[in-house]
């Protein structure tokens, strides 16, 4: 070990003064922790450029007035009990203030916290959490095999600066695949891995340079796309969405720098976007020369019908920005997504993601790259469409069986649906929410949920979302028979296959 210690060896002090001070600053203000070994004297002489007897003479005096102590095999450690006359002469450490007229505006950064992140036991037993994956159905002996076999070629992997926007086994795979799943054709250079959606929106603004400039988000969307857009200085002008997504006769007639849509599974209500307003954004895009960042983070998870092909895949001007992740199909602790740029846009894309951060861990990239090129991930998806679809259709039974008829939205694909409280049930969705929390369940209304509501609009005030891919089967039984508490009667309503039925629900797509 080195300690931060220099001495001035055309100082009139001694040198051996000069350390034993130093050293002794470092004791008494908590640097060198009571029970630290410091470093052997020719060690030590060594970095200092000065005699072992220097150092040697420096030791025995901090020993010699209890601040080191010499112990077996010539080493020496602080004291662990450190002469108590000396603490007092420590000089108070200065308070640090921030004058807010000269210093970043921390206050706003502050208030932007998705919550996404929560220490164990803080959350409520029986959880409808938005966007979560059931561990259980990850193939976990088919990862941990990939991985082993990866680790092969750490030596030399592990010594080599990687390329910043992925590897390209990885990159090459995800080609591959969203060609087939969402009709993107694009070439490898076009593919940048990321750190998730979050990263994605950052380096789309830094890319894109909003500073100043317009963004168009949806009404209500999600706020960790706000978050980040509004870090990076632009100006959100928000745009409603209704059942065919967001309403294109309220964008800018001028355009703006971007628009940020979800058109798949719009978060947080859960419309599809239709193919004539995906057409008019286009057309409205091309025209005012917009940049459209489409983000498609539950699109693997379609249930009735089959999906739409991606905004990108559509896009004949080029000014669609695809962006995709593995945290809701594989997790979020793996940390990975995806970009699509247009060609026009790569080299600036590569430059801005090697300023940010150079790239990605190896690993993780190489057995994620072979979890899909095996055919393995496509196995995965198609064994998790199904379960999450019966979980969804057991969500919404069960709710109707308790509740009455009930309106439901979202319900084509994704990890969540939006419940529209009936109207025996007489309070809002924020006061259900809170109820709700206090028999242990799990339930999130617009205003406390990951999104980001400006404008009111007509009945969001009894929306209830509810995530289904996190809880098994026998949590969603036990919560809704917990919520049926907060009803002011129960009804039986027709089982799961029944209302399967009812709903004309198709089977998972395969692709």
């Amino acid at each position: 070990m080195q300690l931060p210690i220099s001495v001035d060896q055309e100082a009139d002090t001694p040198l051996q003064q000069q350390l034993a001070g130093s050293l002794r600053r470092m004791i008494l203000d908590g640097t060198l922790l009571p029970g630290t070994k410091v470093p052997s004297s020719r060690s030590f002489s060594v970095q200092l450029g000065v005699a072992r007897n220097t150092v040697v003479l420096a030791y025995d005096r901090l020993i010699s007035e209890g601040f080191l102590e010499a112990r077996v095999a010539k080493a020496t450690y602080v004291c662990t009990e450190l002469p108590v006359s000396d603490l007092a002469d420590l000089p108070p450490q200065k308070e640090t203030r921030l004058d807010p007229a000269k210093d970043l505006d921390r206050s706003a950064v502050c208030e932007m916290v998705l919550n996404l992140f929560s220490s164990e036991g803080t959350r409520p037993p029986l959880d409808f959490r938005i966007g979560r994956p059931d561990h259980s159905l990850f193939p976990i002996a088919i990862w941990r095999r990939l991985l082993l076999e990866t680790l092969g070629g750490l030596k030399h992997a592990l010594f080599e600066y990687a390329d910043p926007a992925g590897h390209a086994f990885l990159r090459e795979a995800l080609r591959s695949h969203l060609r087939v799943a969402r009709g993107v054709k694009v070439d490898i250079e076009q593919v940048i891995i990321v750190a998730g959606c979050q990263q994605g929106f950052g380096l789309t603004g830094r890319l894109l340079d909003i500073y100043g400039k317009d963004v168009v988000i949806e009404d209500p969307c999600y706020r960790g796309a706000e978050f980040a857009f509004k870090y990076l200085g632009s100006n959100l002008i928000p745009a409603p969405v209704d059942r065919d997504g967001i309403e294109t006769d309220h964008l800018p007639r001028n355009g703006a720098r971007l628009v940020y849509v979800t058109p798949s599974h719009q978060f947080p209500l859960g419309h599809t976007m239709s193919v004539a307003r995906r057409q008019k954004l286009l057309a409205w895009a091309e025209e005012t020369g917009t940049y459209i960042l489409e983000d498609d983070y539950d699109s693997d998870f379609r249930y009735h019908s089959s999906p739409l092909a991606a905004l990108h895949a559509i896009d004949c001007a080029e000014r669609v920005i695809y962006l995709g992740t593995f945290s809701k199909s594989i997790g979020p602790n793996l940390r990975l997504g995806y970009m699509i740029v247009p060609k026009h846009l790569v080299r600036a894309a590569h430059a801005t993601k090697a300023i940010m951060d150079n790239g990605h861990p190896w690993l993780e990239q190489v057995v994620a790259g072979e979890f899909i090129h095996s055919g393995s991930f496509e196995n995965h998806l198609i064994k998790v469409r199904k379960k999450y679809l019966d979980r969804r259709n057991l969500v919404m039974d069960r709710i109707q069986a308790a509740f009455g008829p009930s309106q439901f939205d979202g319900i084509d694909g994704g990890m969540h649906l939006t419940w529209t409280l009936p109207d025996h049930v007489k309070c809002s969705a924020y006061e259900f929410q809170q109820k709700a929390k206090r028999l242990g369940v799990g339930v999130y209304s617009l205003r406390e949920s990951p999104a980001l509501q400006t404008k009111p609009f007509p009945g969001d005030d009894r929306i209830v979302l509810l995530g289904y891919s996190g809880l098994q089967e026998d949590g969603i039984e036990a919560a809704i028979h917990k919520l049926s508490q907060l009803g002011e009667h129960s009804i039986r309503r027709p089982r799961c296959s029944q209302v399967s039925q009812l709903y004309d629900f198709a089977q998972p797509h395969p692709q």
